[in-house]
């Protein structure tokens, strides 16, 4: 049996309410799918939805976030090229209002991946680093396979686009019989559909591998500067989740799936960002 998320519609009320705060906390108008997937384990939820939700109001924490997204967009920008299909986008529509407002939305939605970046790397510490120590974690992980074929990364990594669908050569042919205004409604699912294009090639690069690595140690550096510590070693863990069936799921994904896709998911939307 793999997890079956949780999603918003079908949890009761007191996993909404949960859900509810960490939105609001983390400033964001829909909820992170690995928020949906942790409450399918309700009472462990209930116990690291209070820390992530203390974490993500405190100002020092959101200031580190800020300073922290400045230096990683900085390195994105001049690491990473872009295709020339989506330079020639931008030399002619980057001017757009609507391609504007998108921008400055994208750079709330940057702020708030780097923030979940932090929270999962920390979540990961929190149960691996102990566990590594006790040598419990080998023992007690029996993953089932359906985990990382029912986790797929598309899912996590562009969740904050609505675009998965749009076909760019469907959607050509009406724009240019309907003229500018047409466009100007049609702008940001043509534009997400070309980083997502680019960035699948980009995770593919070896410098774009090594700058991963790079990025994702300087979160685990700064760690130590986080102003509070997520708290999740392995026996709490097993403590609220080992009467369900999948539990073992659970862990795979607290130590290795979602560190993985909150970064790759930070540096998409931080790839976005072109103003």
């Amino acid at each position: 049996m793999a997890i079956r998320p949780v999603f918003e519609k079908e949890a009761n009320e007191e996993i909404k309410n949960l859900y509810r705060k960490l939105k609001e906390a983390l400033k964001l108008d829909s909820l992170p799918l690995f928020f949906a997937y942790l409450g399918a384990f309700p009472e462990y939820f209930r116990y690291i939805a209070q820390q992530i939700d203390n974490l993500a109001k405190n100002h020092e924490f959101n200031k580190l976030c800020g300073e922290t997204a400045t230096e990683i967009e900085k390195e994105l920008t001049e690491k990473l090229t872009i295709s020339e299909e989506l330079e020639n986008w931008l030399n002619r529509y980057k001017y757009s209002p609507a391609f504007y407002n998108f921008q400055k939305d994208l750079q709330h939605i940057f702020l708030s991946n780097v923030k979940l970046t932090f929270i999962f790397i920390a979540l990961r510490e929190a149960v691996k680093g102990w566990a590594v120590a006790s040598k419990k974690l080998s023992g007690e992980v029996k993953i089932n396979a359906q985990t990382a074929k029912e986790t797929p990364q598309e899912d996590f990594v562009f969740d904050d686009t609505y675009a998965k669908n749009y076909s760019i050569e469907a959607r050509k042919g009406e724009i240019a019989a309907a003229g500018e205004s047409a466009l100007e409604k049609d702008l940001l699912p043509e534009y997400l559909v070309l980083c997502r294009r680019d960035f699948i090639d980009v995770l593919k690069n070896e410098d774009f591998l090594r700058l991963r690595v790079q990025i994702e140690q300087k979160f685990l550096n700064d760690l130590a500067l986080l102003p509070e510590s997520i708290y999740s070693p392995i026996n709490v863990v097993l403590q609220y989740t080992s009467k369900y069936p999948d539990f073992p799921d659970l862990l795979y994904l607290l130590t290795e799936h979602f560190p993985t896709y909150a970064v790759q998911r930070m540096l998409f939307s931080g790839y976005m960002i072109k103003g």
